[in-house]
This record gives C-alpha cells, structure tokens and sequence, in this order.
C-alpha cells in the first residue's frame, strides 16, 4: 500500500535544489566513495557548510534519499542545521517511520518517487525505463560514481553529492546542464 506518494503541481524556481546520499555520519561511505574527507566528522561539517553556503532559509530542497546513517538523535542534530525546507524522498538507509522524519523537521516525506508537473521523476533509485530521449526526465541518487551512470543526460541527472561537488544543486542550474546535453545530440 502507498503511505506517502506524490504527484505535485509545484513550480521548481532558482530557489529549489536538488541533493542526493549525504550520509551523514556514515564513516565507511568515505572509503566506499572515495570522499574527500579525512573522517565522518569532518565530513559532515563539510556537507552542512556547503548546503548552507548555497541554500537560504525559505529555500526548497528536494533530499532524493539516505540522508543519515546515523541514529535517531544524530537525523535530530543534524535536519535544524540545514537551510531550507526540505522534502525527502526516503532512500534504501531511510529505516525511520515517516512521522519520525516529520518530527525532526522536514517539510515532506515521501516513500515513492514524486512526479512533478507530469514530467520530472524525482525517485531515490534510477527509473530504469527512463532512457535517454524519453518523454520523462529522471531526477535521481543512489549510485554514487557508478560508472554505468552518467552524470546527465536530456532527461536524466543524478543528484548524488560525489556528482555535485558535495553541495545541493540548483535546479536552474540542473535544468541548463540537461538542456545543454539535448543539443549536443
């Protein structure tokens, strides 16, 4: 059964960003991803600066999953520190409950991809029948520098921090770079 889908009718403006697998506190996903950080803390300060450089307080973050590995308490400390209002579309390491994401303060929590004007799939995980030049765009994480993935293309774009300078990318910004790959064809 679906808890927590969406189809929204939202306009995304140059005050919405796009971010994918933090991790936050998650020692090892340094060593599995080749982060440049010498260790967890570090890392998710480093995180929390960048978003915080680029994000403003009344800002839209669209988390497209595994935002915490930590324990309930660390989610706790670390959704105040974040600018913006952000929207998590649960990824595989999202265990928690949906109402204990919106206790710690996230604007909405979905446990399905989200369909945005009928047209961009914002999913934790590739849609794997959204090919290149198909008539959806795909908005997506999970598989960090997997080579078979790349970075974008006319309709799809991988959000993953390790693809994104370890910073939420505006969707102005993701929308120019996947239009500039439409004309390249």
């Amino acid at each position: 059964m679906l808890n927590n889908f969406g189809r929204e009718k939202k306009n995304m403006t140059d005050r919405t960003f796009v971010v994918s697998d933090t991790h936050f506190y998650h020692e090892n996903i340094i060593k599995y991803c080749d982060r440049p950080y010498a260790n967890m803390l570090e890392m998710n300060e480093d995180l929390i600066a960048k978003w915080n450089a680029v994000v403003g307080k009344d800002d839209i973050v669209w988390h497209l999953g595994d935002f915490c590995f930590g324990s309930k308490d660390h989610i706790k400390e670390i959704v105040p520190r974040l600018n913006g209002r952000i929207n998590l579309v649960l990824g595989n390491h999202d265990h928690h409950k949906i109402g204990f994401y919106y206790e710690c303060g996230f604007n909405r929590v979905y446990d399905h991809p989200v369909v945005i004007s009928n047209f961009f799939i914002l999913s934790h995980e590739p849609m794997q029948w959204v090919k290149d030049g198909d008539v959806y765009a795909n908005i997506y994480g999970h598989v960090h520098q997997q080579k078979m993935y790349r970075d974008f293309t006319s309709n799809t774009f991988c959000a993953c921090v390790e693809r994104i300078g370890y910073t939420p990318i505006g969707w102005n910004e993701m929308m120019e770079k996947m239009k500039n790959a439409a004309e390249q064809k």
